[in-house]
């Protein structure tokens, strides 16, 4: 069974995937392989970790691994064979995968863009000729390679459009550096720089200090400060609004983002002070690329410095809410992720769920000791949460399934809302 020409098309009829894969967009290029036939033209098709039915308008080979790329006809979706001019199918060589890829995408055959197209190959990762294009550009102004990939991934498997700022904004909030020693790094660079006198980064620098002295955990508890107040606290201090959060859309001048912005105006790029400020700054951009609203629901996600007593560490949060009839966060029906890194009990995550203002919590966490630990503190804990109107129901304490902490085990479990899909006919 032989293909016939360039051109071979097939009908994509019905898809059978797990929830948590994406659907095809048109534009997209795949590899897959012929599993089975059917009668009336009929294939089982594996493209990365889908299998559907397809109807096949030309003769494929079984069990032979082809490039598809996707196209839109009639509000459906095709997918159409690649082929160089020497191979039909492309088997398991990732030469030949390269070498028809950056053929067909007119791209320079670079040692480096192979690598890219082979990471993205062997990953079953998706994409489109210009995401490519863009990709390959991208990443030869980039030094971390192997977080450049990372970024791409995340990109892709949570469908963020690919802008410039959007890859920015990724590739800085999956920088291992904590932000609690970005901040304080800043901060030391602020208060030897002479151009500190100006106003602008007078600001920076008392805006840096409030931040790092946040205790989050200690207000959070506190009958001074409600949950909700306090993240809409840490939200304007760090300036994380969009257009979509309507009911979190403040006046920021005096926010961290905002304050960076502006520094940036007056500082001379390319000097060690810009390169920090810039990379806070996208930073805060790939915090925001994650905070979000649908319909009804926000969910927001921060990186921030936490501070217990002379112990300065990082805490992720994600928080997941419903809004109540003032559009803001309802403290009564929401969840909230904490990735800590502690110092006596190393990476930590709590997972905070209320209901009717009913309050479980889940502690995952290695230490053997903890668990004594918890029952000591869970009458204290019971009363603070008593004078705030809350009831604590249940605190377990669980050992983690998986290594990933903090941004990289919280962007994992984040399914970002699918845009621009309309009329696309791809049943999943």
């Amino acid at each position: 069974m032989k293909i016939h020409n360039a051109n071979s098309i097939f009908q994509a009829t019905s898809i059978k995937a797990s929830t948590n894969v994406k659907p095809i967009r048109s534009g997209q290029i795949l590899t897959g392989e012929v599993v089975k036939f059917f009668p009336n033209n009929m294939a089982l098709i594996q493209a990365n970790s889908m299998r559907f039915m397809a109807e096949a308008e030309t003769q494929l080979v079984i069990n032979q691994k082809y490039l598809f790329q996707a196209i839109q006809k009639d509000q459906k979706i095709q997918l159409k064979i690649l082929k160089n001019d020497s191979v039909k199918s492309v088997g398991s060589d990732m030469s030949v995968i390269s070498e028809t890829l950056i053929k067909h995408t007119n791209l320079p055959n670079t040692k480096q863009n192979q690598q890219l197209i082979y990471a993205l190959v062997n990953e079953g990762i998706p994409f489109t000729e210009s995401e490519l294009q863009l990709m390959t550009k991208w990443i030869n102004d980039v030094e971390d390679i192997p977080r450049a990939l990372e970024t791409i991934r995340t990109m892709i498997k949570n469908n963020i459009p690919f802008l410039q700022g959007s890859l920015e904004g990724v590739f800085a909030i999956l920088d291992e550096e904590p932000i609690s020693n970005q901040l304080l790094n800043l901060q030391k660079l602020l208060m030897s720089d002479p151009l500190r006198e100006q106003e602008v980064l007078n600001k920076l620098f008392m805006k840096v200090d409030e931040i790092l002295q946040f205790d989050p955990i200690s207000q959070l508890l506190s009958k001074n400060l409600e949950g909700s107040k306090m993240f809409n606290l840490m939200i304007r201090n760090l300036g994380l609004t969009t257009a979509d959060i309507g009911a979190l859309d403040h006046n920021q001048e005096d926010s961290l983002k905002a304050l960076l912005r502006l520094s940036l105006t007056t500082i001379k790029e390319g000097s060690l002070l810009y390169e920090r400020m810039e990379r806070l700054a996208n930073r805060l951009t790939g915090m925001q690329l994650f905070t979000q609203e649908i319909g009804h629901s926000q969910q927001i996600v921060l990186q921030l410095p936490m501070r217990l007593g002379d112990y300065l560490s990082d805490m992720t949060v994600q928080l997941n809410s419903q809004k109540n009839s003032k559009g803001k966060i309802d403290p009564d029906y929401c969840q909230i992720l904490f990735y800590l890194d502690l110092q006596e009990i190393g990476n930590t995550v709590i997972d905070m769920k209320i209901q009717h203002r009913v309050l479980n919590l889940t502690i995952y966490n290695k230490s053997d000791s903890l668990s004594e630990i918890i029952n000591q503190l869970k009458p204290k804990l019971k009363k603070n949460l008593d004078q705030q109107g809350y009831i604590l129901s249940n605190v377990k304490l669980t050992v983690p399934k998986h290594e990933e902490v903090g941004i990289k085990a919280l962007i994992s479990t984040i399914d970002y809302p699918l845009k621009n899909l309309s009329g696309v006919d791809f049943l999943v």
